[in-house]
């Protein structure tokens, strides 16, 4: 927000000329109490600075005040800042900087008390600014320490003031996520009702390069939840609109492929009730997506979306944290006890996935909660209730587990009301061309990297089977993102085991020459009969393209070129 010129001392006072003595280097040194001064010649550049520990030095060895300042006392190495960089500049390496002009003429000297001064000031404009919000803003450390609160944010917490909003700081840190919890570009929000008003809690993470360092909290009253909606989430009038408010609440999700739209259709159906959803595909289809879809756009997206992987989860571990057990409950517990998952989503979602993971004593304990919303925590004898909407996932077919006495069959009727299957990127081939667009684009974003894909290369992907899906997809177009060295990515480029082969042998294509011709007229009657043929298989013209692993506009020309009617 300040620059260096809004701090630099005066450049009259702070200087020395070459030439001076020792008497004059001293009084501006004496006077502001500078640690070192420059020395500028006659066009204003700085061609030394007088260290004022050397010149002390020196001068406990001199009884001559008028001797000249000695070159021992010169320092050649110079600290500078531009006069129109940020103060930030300074505060990274704190010394005494001098300040030169885009001209690399000297300025005045940018002393460290300076920029202190300045960046204090900076901080106080931010808190006048953030003071003036009626949002709660809070920064909660990760040793879950409050270590900054706003005014309004400390009117809501403290009992002793008459706001209206009302919730404790215990309660905030309570539900603080963990950080498996988070999803890319998405808050989390908490919704805590206590009589009226209600108060919306959303959390965002804060990271300081690759280190979180905290979480930010703001606190929104239920009014101004809906005013500050449109910026996170999907409004209960916009949600009505289908795919394109999807869209508009996904940015980054790609809906192109019409198995892939069914999908989201049902989805959308899926939200507007408060039936439980069970979602099944391979690894790597996008299955939390969709349960987002199902809960941002049903009617608790204010509410607590949380996510756990029953896979990820140690079985000794995955009752405490999902029931959540009392204090005492068992050696190591902590003193306090700890709230389960089901408790922390009360009022809102709690997503399951890998549910097929789920061992069969907790299967039971999971059955008489969806049962009757009830559960004892480990440890307790008293009973809890809670108002929770399950949305869960497998990889896997559970149908199966159940026949095979894996998995309780009444569970998997209780779990699967509304069942979602998201079809493999293979049967979804629309897809796959812009979501290779859109991953690059974000690598490259996020690389610094403009790179291409070349035209034969969507072909290829298009006939690819993705046994990772689209997780294979991503990390593929990251990886060549990252290690192509060129601006144009083609199949050369691709790892040995994705390359396009020749799968034709010599069983299935014979080639008769009965009379020699010139080679040139050979190849374009080849070329001809292959475009032929490729038509009474494909069909269509992109039909033929991913045949043949060519560029649609290449095989209109070559048709062209034949005169081959293309139907």
């Amino acid at each position: 927000m300040f620059s260096t010129s809004d701090y630099v001392n005066v450049k009259e006072l702070l200087h020395i000329r070459e030439g001076q003595n020792l008497m004059d280097a001293s009084a501006p040194i004496s006077k502001h109490r500078l640690t070192e001064i420059p020395i500028v010649d006659s066009k204003d550049h700085v061609t030394a600075v007088l260290d004022v520990f050397k010149l002390i030095n020196h001068l406990m060895q001199l009884t001559d005040p008028d001797h000249a300042i000695p070159s021992d006392c010169l320092r050649r190495r110079i600290n500078t800042i531009g006069l129109d960089e940020p103060l930030e500049n300074a505060a990274h390496f704190p010394v005494d900087r001098i300040v030169l002009d885009s001209n690399e003429k000297y300025q005045g000297i940018l002393r460290r008390v300076d920029v202190i001064r300045g960046l204090a000031k900076e901080i106080e404009m931010f808190h006048s600014i953030l003071n003036q919000l009626d949002i709660g803003v809070g920064v909660i450390s990760t040793d879950k320490q409050l270590i900054y609160a706003n005014q309004s944010f400390n009117e809501v917490i403290d009992p002793n003031t008459k706001n209206l909003l009302k919730i404790s700081l215990d309660k905030i840190i309570n539900v603080l996520p963990d950080r498996e919890q988070w999803m890319e570009n998405i808050p989390l929000r908490y919704h805590y009702d206590k009589d009226d008003p209600s108060v919306v809690l959303q959390y965002y993470p804060l990271n300081y390069g690759k280190e979180n360092v905290g979480v930010l909290v703001l606190i929104l009253g239920k009014h101004i939840s809906h005013e500050f909606h449109s910026i996170v989430s999907a409004s209960g009038t916009r949600r009505k609109g289908g795919l394109k408010e999807i869209q508009k609440t996904f940015p980054n999700i790609v809906i192109v492929d019409p198995n892939m739209e069914k999908v989201v259709r049902l989805a959308l159906k899926a939200a507007k009730t408060v039936s439980n959803v069970f979602i099944t595909g391979e690894t790597g289809v996008g299955k939390e997506i969709v349960a987002e879809i199902v809960h941002r756009m049903g009617p608790r997206s204010n509410r607590t979306f949380l996510k756990v992987n029953c896979a990820a989860i140690p079985e000794s571990l995955l009752e405490s944290e999902l029931f959540g057990y009392e204090k005492g409950a068992f050696t190591g517990a902590a003193r306090e006890g700890k709230q389960g998952l089901i408790e922390a989503a009360n009022g809102g979602t709690l997503f399951l996935d890998e549910i097929n993971s789920l061992p069969m004593q907790l299967q039971a304990k999971l059955l008489r909660f969806l049962q009757n919303k009830e559960f004892i925590k480990i440890g307790g004898t008293r009973v809890q209730h809670g108002d929770v909407r399950l949305l869960v996932a497998s990889n896997c077919d559970v149908k199966e587990l159940v026949q095979k006495g894996r998995f309780r069959q009444d569970l998997y009727y209780r779990l699967c009301v509304i069942p979602i299957q998201i079809p493999p990127l293979k049967e979804r081939k629309k897809d796959i061309a812009p979501l290779a667009q859109h991953f690059l684009k974000h690598f490259c974003s996020l690389y610094h990297s403009s790179k291409e894909l070349d035209h034969n290369i969507i072909p290829f992907f298009e006939q690819y089977e993705w046994p990772g899906n689209v997780r294979e997809l991503e990390h593929l177009i990251e990886q060549l993102v990252v290690l192509v060295d060129e601006k144009v990515i083609d199949t050369k480029h691709l790892p040995q085991d994705m390359r396009p082969r020749n799968k034709k042998t010599e069983a299935e294509i014979q080639v008769k020459v009965d009379n020699l011709i010139p080679l040139k007229e050979a190849q374009d009657l080849m070329e001809q009969e292959i475009f032929r043929e490729a038509l009474r298989q494909g069909g269509s013209v992109r039909q033929i393209a991913n045949k043949l692993r060519i560029h649609h506009s290449t095989v209109v020309r070559k048709l062209q070129r034949y005169r081959v009617a293309s139907g």
